[in-house]
């Protein structure tokens, strides 16, 4: 995995077997960890922000490097969620304006209850630049006025509003996983499924909703679960209907043999 904003900027790479069980078996514990680290990494860049000095931005930035990388540690499947809080914060400062319209557009699928930090139109159509070592640079240590005391509480709450809701999503996924892994534990452990080729298990995955490759992408929303794109898995040019998705395993695989699939080769990346 390749840091793509804040941080992170050499490989770090991961089991990704391993790191998808320990992502699933995370206890609330673990997570409170977690919000403690996202605590500090606000604190971290809203210092940056607020300091008049070069010296002390340029010391909370190379800080935020550790930072990102103790998230990557935790568990790679933080990457997208500690990128956005830090983007948040960062042209939240610059703009003067509660940047929540990011969320949207890193497909993290959370809602905001307060109407103060609801997204602006403006920033909602408003296309972001991609980032590049530079303009992370540029945008992180960029002077902004002098934030007030009031100002600056108000910026805290709505940072800790944003990270909460991102470590709840964060939650859910973990959920949503176990629940992924232990059907796939299950038809892994039916000897009829264990006999399918490997293009013929993917289609069993996705004909019973386990995932689906189509839609795994380097979003947060969907690459938390493979964490990475297939380029291809296999040819077939027949479906399943909603009545024969609901059929038991051992029908489905009759099935899914009976349609020879054909695979096309296997990539990722």
């Amino acid at each position: 995995m390749i840091g793509e904003f804040f941080g992170a900027t050499h490989d770090f790479e991961y089991n990704i077997g391993d790191k998808l069980y320990e992502f699933a078996i995370m206890s609330y514990e673990d997570f409170d960890k977690l919000k403690a680290i996202y605590t500090q990494l606000i604190e971290l860049v809203c210092t940056a922000k607020e300091s008049n000095t070069m010296n002390e931005k340029l010391d909370c930035f190379f800080k935020m490097f550790q930072i990102v990388r103790a998230c990557l540690e935790f568990s790679p499947y933080t990457h997208f969620y500690t990128q956005v809080l830090i983007d948040i914060i960062v042209k939240t400062y610059n703009s003067k304006v509660f940047r929540t319209d990011l969320l949207f557009k890193s497909q993290i699928g959370v809602f905001i209850e307060n109407p103060k930090y609801y997204a602006k139109e403006f920033y909602e159509d408003l296309e972001e630049n991609p980032y590049t070592i530079e303009l992370i640079l540029h945008k992180f240590t960029d002077n902004i006025e002098k934030v007030s005391t009031k100002k600056h509480k108000e910026y805290i709450k709505y940072f800790e509003t944003i990270k909460d809701l991102l470590i709840e999503n964060f939650m859910e996924k973990k959920t949503d996983l176990k629940k992924r892994l232990e059907l796939i534990s299950k038809y892994s452990n039916n000897s009829i499924v264990r006999s399918l080729s490997t293009e013929e298990r993917i289609y069993l995955y996705e004909a019973k909703r386990v995932f689906d490759i189509h839609y795994l992408n380097t979003n947060p929303s969907h690459a938390i679960f493979l964490d990475t794109k297939f380029k291809t898995k296999y040819v077939c040019d027949k479906g399943l209907s909603l009545q024969e998705r609901r059929l038991d395993v051992d029908d489905i695989v009759v099935f899914i043999i009976s349609l020879s699939l054909s695979p096309i080769g296997y990539g990722c990346f």
